[in-house]
């Protein structure tokens, strides 16, 4: 990834927390790096800062200068700014108790949240008809990102593919593959745990609808394998790719009322435990690359 500019000049504080934090990955820097900047739009060095007035300004951050948006911030926006404002502090070894209690009310907040969410989803049958009905209607593209998404759970990022008709053509780790050959397609994908030795995970669909999507879907925007030997699945025409920071945008309103991928992986494997389908659960684990056990974990089976 590429190396953030830290105004090291303009905010020490942020310096000084980074030293101290010197195994930090540049993702986490760039999330902090960024949060606090917009902290910094409306108050003081955090160091300088009470607890209870730093309080006072995650309850009121709609109205600050740090939000311009029109929509009140989420709680997940919260839950980053209060994160940064307790690594400062933690950095230079002030207290952050109270920060730490409004944080966990936070968290309980995010939490009953997601659990009223989740009893609000539609079931599998539901999904699964929304998606036949888009290949019944022609809507090809449509149904291939609901397709891979909901039954192979595969997130945005995953979405930039070459359909190819070679396994000869897969050997470039910047996409993931559909393989079309005669009695099925093989997803290939990159950069899941569970990779073999070539660093690729591959699975076999035999669902001869999404094959004829596939197929469909070319033949409708007039490609063809003599004339491209990769043909990009998601592109902004000309069969040119289109950027992988763009993807979750993209497909923002290709789902189900508005729903995330996120929560299409969530009915799956709800359905799998309500029917108690062990067999469609080691599915899900397989697929989303995430051990079995940590899976049961995560959704508190016995």
């Amino acid at each position: 990834m590429k190396q953030i500019k830290i105004d090291e000049e303009k905010y020490p504080e942020f310096k000084h927390f980074l030293e101290k934090n010197k195994e930090l990955k540049p993702l986490s820097i760039k999330s902090y790096y960024n949060n606090y900047i917009r902290i910094r739009k409306s108050i003081e060095p955090i160091s300088e800062i009470g607890e209870k007035a730093l309080i006072n300004f995650i309850d009121n951050f709609e109205d600050s200068e740090s939000w311009d948006s029109e929509l009140p911030p989420s709680t997940n926006t919260l839950i980053n700014i209060i994160n940064i404002i307790i690594q400062i502090k933690r950095s230079y070894e002030q207290p952050f108790g109270l920060l730490l209690t409004k944080r966990n009310k936070l968290y309980k907040i995010r939490d009953e949240n997601e659990l009223d969410k989740i009893s609000k989803l539609p079931n599998k049958r539901t999904i699964n008809n929304y998606i036949k009905g888009l290949y019944n209607d022609g809507l090809y593209l449509k149904y291939i990102i609901n397709f891979l998404i909901f039954h192979y759970y595969l997130k945005p990022k995953d979405l930039n593919i070459a359909i190819v008709n070679k396994i000869t053509e897969t050997k470039n780790h910047l996409h993931n593959y559909l393989v079309v050959s005669e009695s099925h397609i093989n997803l290939i994908r990159y950069g899941m745990k569970s990779a073999d030795r070539n660093g690729r995970k591959s699975f076999s669909i035999k669902t001869k609808i999404f094959k004829e999507a596939i197929k469909n879907l070319i033949e409708e925007r007039n490609e063809s394998f003599d004339k491209n030997k990769l043909i990009f699945l998601l592109t902004t025409g000309n069969n040119k790719p289109l950027d992988i920071s763009l993807q979750s945008k993209y497909i923002k309103n290709k789902l189900y009322n508005n729903l995330t991928h996120s929560d299409y992986h969530k009915i799956n494997i709800l359905d799998a435990i309500d029917t108690n389908n062990n067999l469609n659960f080691r599915n899900a684990s397989e697929r989303l690359g995430v051990e079995y056990n940590d899976l049961i974990k995560q959704y508190d089976i016995e």
